[in-house]
């Protein structure tokens, strides 16, 4: 091919052209769209960074978890041959008699801790594995049945109404038995996530329906709600131990006003066939039951009488005092 040849094609290239006749705005535009795109590749390895950065400091504390559970589980190890061994009673002597070192009490004391910590996760997939002996303790421990918690834990994507958090807080709280004055705040927190996905349903089969103004108001609830779990959940852990007793009832109470007794001892009585003094404990039990419930409905009965008689006599005291002014006004005539 000449230079001739080669000129004519370079001249008839349009792009070549177009590139020739580029004007210094177009310029001034590229070089602002490539500085762009230069902060926003720098953005994006920000942000890959404080990723990096959290795994690896979660992953350095899990690692600390891992190592501080097998060291108490080494002391364990060493107190399930004292039992297996020794008699109840001069394992009882040797505990008295020998003073573990400082870093073995702390480890059997992280040993303790950490056998209690339960994760939701983890729960979910032994849920899904063995429903029928796990299923129970979603419910109960978690506050939702498995299935609703998947599906909130979906919707909550973003984690903006903290539901891992609340769930997993939640099977602490009620597992550790510390549960009291959070009972509350985690129900209406429930209530109002509900009602925001309901809400959110229904806009997207009709988006004409969408108001902003409820949505919001419905995320404030929910931001007000997370604070208040928050706080009493904080409450009830750092007080932990001190009224298990009381936390118990509480527990308890819940389950109750939820109505997942009968639920509860079907899940763990199931194949099992009560025989002797364990049935009529459990028979005992239910007439306990019914006879709480009576003297519960009669001392209300018997408080409502008592106000209702109050509110008579102060009815009557203010009759009769209205008379007194009145006669002494007459006389004073």
């Amino acid at each position: 091919m000449d230079t001739f040849t080669c000129e004519k094609i370079l001249t008839n290239d349009p792009t070549r052209h177009e590139r020739k006749n580029v004007t210094i705005h177009e310029l001034r535009a590229e070089r602002q769209e490539f500085g762009r795109e230069i902060q926003i590749s720098r953005q994006d390895n920000k942000d890959l960074l404080e990723r990096t950065l959290k795994l690896e400091l979660r992953i350095e504390n899990l690692e600390d978890d891992k190592k501080r559970r097998h060291a108490g589980e080494v002391v364990n190890i060493r107190e399930n041959l004292a039992r297996l061994v020794l008699c109840h009673e001069i394992n009882k002597q040797r505990k008295q008699q020998l003073d573990d070192p400082k870093d073995i009490k702390a480890m059997k004391e992280d040993r303790n801790s950490l056998a209690h910590e339960i994760d939701l996760y983890t729960t979910l997939e032994q849920m899904a594995t063995h429903p029928g002996h796990f299923d129970i303790c979603s419910i109960t421990v978690f506050g939702e049945t498995q299935n609703k918690i998947r599906e909130l834990l979906t919707w909550d994507k973003d984690r903006e109404c903290n539901a891992y958090n609340i769930f997993n807080e939640h099977g602490e709280a009620w597992h550790s038995q510390f549960a009291d004055t959070c009972i509350e705040p985690f129900n209406k927190w429930l209530s109002a996530i509900h009602a925001l996905k309901r809400t959110e349903s229904a806009m997207l089969e009709n988006p004409s329906s969408y108001l902003e103004n409820p949505i919001q108001k419905q995320k404030d609830v929910i931001k007000e709600a997370i604070r208040e779990w928050k706080e009493t959940f904080l409450m009830d852990k750092s007080e932990g131990g001190m009224a298990t007793r009381v936390c118990q009832k509480a527990i308890k109470k819940d389950y109750k006003d939820r109505g997942l007794i009968d639920r509860i001892e079907a899940a763990l009585l199931k194949g099992v066939v009560l025989t002797g003094k364990c049935k009529k404990i459990e028979e005992t039990e239910e007439i306990e039951e019914i006879e709480e419930t009576e003297e519960t409905e009669e001392t209300e009965e018997t408080e409502e009488t008592e106000e209702t008689e109050e509110t008579e006599e102060t009815e009557k005291t203010e009759e009769t005092e209205e008379s007194k002014s009145e006669k002494t006004k007459k006389e004073g005539k």
